[in-house]
């Protein structure tokens, strides 16, 4: 029977006369109570109460003995009553969004339970009697303010998806290795300091997620988790890499962002199925050539480190898509960078950078390059063959010209050169007619080519702080533009 849904503020005594109910949904109304009849439904299996007002259970909710389903998620319970450990055929228990401080001793006594979410309340521990549900497969214990695990957690030896992500655990105890059939596992935003060595027991585990916390190694054991496909251990304060790493064979992600890693150990080169890598935000100065072993890798993100230059392998990774590069300090490019034919997406900006070589000319794939920040003096003139490039940015360098060749980017639809030294502009970029965005302010321009009116898919155009006298942009001749930056101030049109 379903009464979800209908604003009901309470249930009347007479519900416990409904002995033949196999199934009560009583969600998403305004019931704050419950009478102590509901006790009587001995037959009801599966019992609804999610989305109410609910502060508190009746002992006689003990009774139900032939429940096997019960959610009263986004409740407000403050605890549960002793006899939830008398529903010997509960498997699922549902509990989320609650504001249970902590959960009874007889929980223990759910001896078939394979279920038990409690996410979102202000548990601060775990009874002992937890390791007594033994049928668990699942335990979503987030977004609490636990500090410890017990010892007993690791009876749970059929779990196959652990939640402790946002808690204040400080440590795990080793008798999680013994959950041999765990395959996910996360432990999101604690304090952690460390990870177990047993965990590398735990060899079908194929997520792993310890990012937020205050790691600065992980157990060489890491490397026996030959399943693994999701490791993310960013935002800790790992200091370097153990080469068991290279064992992680399975690995489609490896999230190592903001760290303390100066190196990556060649080791990485064996991760032949890694498709994902992010490494920005730590102050690696180099790369080991074996990274070009990442055959799989598809995006890999090295933003925001210190590296002055690419080893020559980076042009194996043949199926990359991503390349993410910005605020190093590169000053040059391998000629191998245009062996990168997949690439779509490459992100140059804030280097060092003076010149880049011919064969970036080469990447066909090209969708979207920024540059911007750099030392660059000249394009090479192979850039206008990046046909498919449709935002090109080089804002903030010292370009004088750019070379006529860009007429050929006939895709582009910005094209950012603000900050520069230009003193002309080529006639060909009028043939750029998907150009939505055209920056040139800043520059030492002193004249337009006057068939940039044939730019009509502008809609915002930046042309002040220049020597120009005049300008082409008569009102009407650029139907769609919307933004002109000029040196009289901003014209909305």
């Amino acid at each position: 029977m379903s009464i979800a849904d209908n604003q009901i503020v309470h249930l009347p005594a007479s519900i416990g006369m409904l002995s033949s109910l196999a199934t009560l949904w009583v969600d998403h109304n305004q019931i704050s109570e419950l009478p102590p009849s509901i006790g009587q439904l001995n037959n009801v299996q599966s019992l609804a109460l999610d989305f109410n007002q609910l502060n508190s259970l009746p002992n006689q909710f003990g009774d139900m003995t032939a429940l096997v389903t019960l959610t009263i998620s986004h409740n407000l319970l403050k605890y549960l009553p002793t006899s939830i450990g008398n529903l010997p055929n509960l498997r699922i228990l549902d509990l989320n969004h609650n504001m249970l401080r902590s959960l009874p001793q007889t929980v223990g006594f759910l001896r078939l339970m394979s279920e038990l979410k409690c996410n979102a309340n202000q548990l601060t521990t775990v009874p002992t009697t937890i390791g007594e549900c033994t049928a668990l497969r699942q335990l979503d214990l987030s977004f609490n303010a636990i500090s410890a695990l017990p010892l007993e957690i690791g009876r749970l030896t059929k779990m196959k998806q652990l939640l402790l992500n946002n808690n204040r655990l400080d440590s795990i105890p080793a008798s999680i290795g013994t959950m041999t059939l765990l395959q996910e596992l996360n432990l999101f935003e604690n304090p952690l300091k460390g990870l177990p060595t047993e965990l590398g027991n735990i060899q079908k585990l194929k997520t792993l997620v310890v990012d937020v916390n205050q790691l600065r190694t992980l157990p060489a054991t890491i490397g026996a988790l030959g399943q693994l496909r999701e490791l993310q251990l960013g935002d800790n304060r790992i200091e370097n890499l153990p080469a068991s790493i290279g064992s992680l064979t399975s690995l489609n992600t490896l999230i190592l962002t903001d760290n303390n890693l100066p190196e990556i150990p060649a080791e990485i080169g064996y991760l032949t199925n890694l498709t994902f890598l992010s490494l920005s935000g730590n102050p690696i100065t180099s790369l080991p050539l074996e990274i070009g072993g990442l055959s799989a890798l598809r995006a890999l993100n090295l933003a925001k480190n210190s590296l002055i230059s690419l080893p020559v392998s980076i042009g194996d990774l043949a199926l990359l898509q991503v390349l993410h590069l910005h605020e190093n300090e590169l000053e040059a490019l391998p000629e191998s960078i245009g062996d990168l034919s997949a690439l779509t997406d490459l992100r140059l900006d804030h280097n060092n950078l003076t010149s880049l070589p011919p064969e970036v000319g080469v990447m066909s794939s090209l969708t979207e390059l920024l540059l911007d920040g750099n030392q660059l003096n000249t394009l090479p003139l192979s850039i206008g063959r990046l046909t498919e490039l449709q935002v090109l940015n080089l804002d903030g360098n010292r370009l004088s010209l750019l070379p006529p060749e860009v007429a050929g980017m006939t895709a582009l639809r910005e094209l950012w050169v603000h900050d520069n030294k230009l003193s002309v502009v080529p006639e060909g970029i009028a043939d750029l007619t998907n150009l939505n965005v055209l920056t040139l302010s800043n520059n030492e321009l002193t004249v337009l080519p006057a068939n940039m009116t044939r730019l009509v898919s502008l809609n915002e155009l930046w042309i002040k702080d220049n020597n120009l006298k005049s300008h082409p942009f008569r009102q009407g001749l650029l139907p769609n533009l919307r933004v002109l930056l000029v040196d009289m101030g901003v014209k909305v049109v």
